[in-house]
C-alpha cells in the first residue's frame, strides 16, 4: 500500500471572461445585424490584393443578379467582374481608396432598367495608419434621380409656357417679392424681368 495520494486543484473564476465574451457576441450580432438592416446598400470590403474580406447579402444578391456571379469570401473581386468596362471602373475605384483617398461617385447601370447606384469607397486602415484594405458602400438611387429629372421636366414645361403666355404672368413669393415676370410682362410695361426679380 504506498504513499496516500494527493491531489492539488486549481479553481479559477473566469466569470469576468465569460461577460466579457458574451458582450462581444451581442456587439457582433448587433454590427451584423445593423448591415444586414441596409436591405437597398450593398456593403464590402477588400484587401490590397482585391479580395473579399466582407460583404453583406444585398451585394450577394447585386453581384449575383447583375453578373451572374455568387460571390464568396477570398474571391477577387474583379474576377467577379465579367464586363471588361466595368471591372475597369471598378479597379480604377479600389486603387483610389487602396491609396487612402476617400471619395463617391455616381454610376449607372443598364441590363434590364436603367438603375443608378452613388458609391462611397473608403480607405481601411491599420492602427498604425497603414492602408491595409478598402470598403465599398453603394446605394440604388434610382427612385432619386427619377423624382429629380421629373421635378426638372415639370419645371422646363412650366417655364416653356409661362415664357410663351400671350398674357402677363407675374408670381411672387409669400414676402411679395417677384420671382416670374415673363416676356409678356416685359414688353407690355418695358421693365426687363433681371430688373424686377427679387424685388
Amino acid at each position: 500500500k504506498g504513499a496516500p495520494l494527493k491531489v492539488t486543484g486549481l479553481v479559477l473564476d473566469i466569470s469576468n471572461r465569460k461577460q466579457a465574451e458574451e458582450e462581444l457576441k451581442k456587439t457582433q450580432s448587433l454590427l451584423v445585424s445593423s448591415v444586414e438592416s441596409q436591405k437597398d446598400t450593398l456593403i464590402y470590403s477588400i484587401d490590397h490584393n482585391y479580395k473579399y474580406l466582407f460583404f453583406n447579402k444585398s451585394h450577394h444578391d447585386f453581384m449575383n443578379t447583375t453578373y451572374n456571379k455568387d460571390v464568396e469570401l477570398g474571391l477577387n473581386i474583379l474576377d467577379c467582374i465579367p464586363s471588361t468596362a466595368d471591372k475597369k471602373a471598378a479597379k480604377e475605384n479600389y486603387d483610389r481608396a487602396l491609396k487612402g483617398e476617400s471619395f463617391s461617385n455616381v454610376k449607372e447601370y443598364d441590363d434590364h432598367e436603367l438603375t443608378y447606384y452613388e458609391s462611397f469607397f473608403n480607405p481601411i486602415l491599420n492602427e498604425h495608419n497603414e492602408v491595409i484594405g478598402a470598403t465599398g458602400l453603394s446605394r440604388n438611387i434610382t427612385e432619386r434621380i427619377q423624382a429629380d429629372e421629373a421635378v426638372h421636366e415639370a419645371y422646363q414645361f412650366n417655364k416653356q409656357i409661362i415664357e410663351g403666355a400671350q398674357e402677363g404672368v407675374v408670381v411672387y413669393d409669400r414676402n411679395m417679392r417677384y420671382q416670374v415676370w415673363n416676356p409678356f410682362m416685359e414688353s407690355l410695361t418695358g421693365i426687363p424681368a433681371s430688373e424686377i426679380r427679387g424685388k
